[in-house]
C-alpha cells in the first residue's frame, strides 16, 4: 500500500490536471497542532510544494484535515527544505486566519510585499537559512500585527530604512548570521528599536532602493500636495488683491 502522503499528493496532482490547470502550485499539507516559536498549539499545515508549470500562485491545497477541522482553523504554514527561489503567494485565500508562516531552508532569493499581502493576521514570520539579500520598503505594509520576524542566516546586505515603521507590536527581530549584521532579540521592544537603528547604519539601502522610496513614497506625495495647496493659497491671495485694487480704481 502506498504511504498516505504519496496518495494525497497523487490525488491533488490528478485533480489539478483533470480540472484543466496547466500551470499551478499545489500545497500538499500534513495537518497537526504544533508549538512554533512564540505561539503554542497552532493548527499547522506542514506543506510540500508541488509545481505544475511555473506560476507563483497557489491554486490548490490538500484537504486531509484532522477530524472536525477545516481551512479556517489553520493558523500556521511551514514550508521547509524546499527547492524554491520564490515565496508561494495566495496563502490567505485558503487560510484566512494564518498567524505563523515559516519558509525556511528553501533557497528563497527574495521576499516581496505581494507575497504577504493577503495575510492581515500574520503574527510571526520565519525566513531563516535562505538566500535573501534585500529587505524592501513596504514589505510588511499589509501585516500590521507582526510581532516576530526572523531573517536568521541569510546573506542580507541592505534593509530599507522604514520597512518596520508600521509594526508597533514588533518585539522579536532576528538578523544573526546575515552579511551586514549579526544581532537579534526576542520579546524585547526596546532592544528591537535599537537593532532597527543599527540596521540603518550597518545595512543601509542601496541608492536604487532609496530612490524608489523617495519617488514612490507617501511623504513625497504629501509634500507635493502641501506645496500645491500653498501655491493655490498664494494665487488666491494675489487674485483677491487684484480685485481689491480694481475696485479702488472704479471708485476713483
Amino acid at each position: 500500500m502506498l504511504p498516505v502522503m504519496i496518495v494525497y499528493s497523487l490525488v491533488a496532482t490528478v485533480l489539478v490536471l483533470i480540472s484543466g490547470y496547466s500551470q499551478a502550485i499545489i500545497l500538499d499539507c500534513t495537518y497537526a497542532e504544533k508549538n512554533i516559536w512564540q505561539i503554542n498549539k497552532l493548527y499547522t499545515c506542514t506543506g510540500r510544494v508541488i509545481i505544475v508549470g511555473d506560476l507563483h500562485i497557489i491554486t490548490h491545497v490538500s484537504n486531509n484535515h484532522l477530524s472536525k477541522r477545516d481551512n479556517g482553523d489553520v493558523k500556521g504554514v511551514s514550508i521547509r527544505n524546499q527547492e524554491l527561489d520564490f515565496a508561494p503567494r495566495n496563502l490567505g485565500e485558503f487560510f484566512p486566519n494564518l498567524e505563523s508562516l515559516d519558509i525556511s531552508q528553501s533557497k528563497l532569493k527574495e521576499i516581496r510585499r505581494e507575497d504577504l499581502e493577503n495575510l492581515p493576521n500574520l503574527k510571526q514570520l520565519h525566513l531563516n537559512n535562505n538566500n535573501i539579500q534585500f529587505v524592501e520598503k513596504n514589505l510588511f505594509e499589509n501585516n500590521p500585527q507582526l510581532h516576530a520576524i526572523s531573517f536568521l542566516n541569510n546573506p542580507v546586505k541592505h534593509v530599507a530604512y522604514s520597512v518596520f515603521d508600521n509594526l508597533s507590536d514588533l518585539k522579536s527581530l532576528r538578523f544573526e548570521g546575515t552579511t551586514c549584521i549579526n544581532l537579534g532579540y526576542d520579546k524585547n521592544r526596546a532592544k528591537v528599536e535599537t537593532l532597527i537603528s543599527q540596521l540603518a547604519k550597518n545595512c543601509a539601502p542601496t541608492f536604487e532602493m532609496t530612490e524608489a522610496e523617495i519617488i514612490n513614497g507617501v511623504e513625497l506625495r504629501r509634500k507635493v500636495y502641501q506645496l500645491m495647496d500653498e501655491k493655490d493659497k498664494h494665487l488666491e491671495w494675489e487674485l483677491m488683491e487684484i480685485k481689491r485694487k480694481l475696485k479702488q480704481l472704479e471708485e476713483w
